[in-house]
């Protein structure tokens, strides 16, 4: 067992809830992106491949190549699984920055519903080094759970991503099933 490693009932109920009944929660964030698909991607914090599941199409059309990165070994196991008919897909695992990514690396990175689980004292830091490993110009999105005690404000959630030196492009907040309200943003690295 790795970091942060589910359980066999954690990994099959987030499966069925994130790949199946959620499902269009994830492939409107991602078709909202507006990838080409020739860019090299990181989906961090991968967890059930929810949102790597809807990029690999876009990234297979376009030529690009997928990054799934995440604490857990079970984690990477089950995204070998979900995401086997994909080559263009990658899978990393272990915190960001004992990856020993290059710097300007990633065209795109994506952090759905991730960020909030990273300890507070390790936060920055991951940030931080997602900002490193994103060229310039490139994109980072963003989403996050901002119910109270649960997540971020948007507020927070700017401060986190500027705190990194990444310049906001927009912002938006909605509603998972009328229950969970969440908050998402995408940025760009001068």
């Amino acid at each position: 067992m790795s970091i942060a490693d589910p359980s066999r009932w954690e990994v099959v109920t987030h499966k069925l809830f994130t790949n199946t009944l959620a499902g269009g929660f994830y492939r409107r964030f991602v078709e909202d992106m507006d990838l080409r698909g020739d860019e090299r991607v990181m989906d961090f914090g991968s967890g059930t491949g929810a949102a790597a599941l809807r990029l690999a199409p876009i990234v297979r059309r376009g030529g690009g190549l997928l990054t799934c990165v995440d604490v857990s070994g079970a984690w990477i196991a089950e995204l070998k699984k979900v995401l086997r008919r994909y080559p263009e897909v990658e899978y990393l695992e272990g915190r960001i920055w004992e990856l020993d990514l290059p710097d300007g690396s990633f065209d795109a990175i994506v952090a759905h519903f991730v960020l909030h689980d990273i300890p507070g004292g390790e936060r920055e830091r991951a940030v931080g080094e997602l900002a490193r490993v994103l060229r310039p110009g490139g994109r980072f999105f963003a989403r996050d759970p901002s119910s109270d005690g649960h997540g971020f404000t948007a507020v927070e959630l700017e401060a986190l991503l500027s705190g990194a030196e990444l310049e906001e492009v927009r912002s938006w907040s909605g509603r998972l099933y009328m229950v969970e309200p969440w908050v998402a943003a995408e940025y760009r690295k001068p």
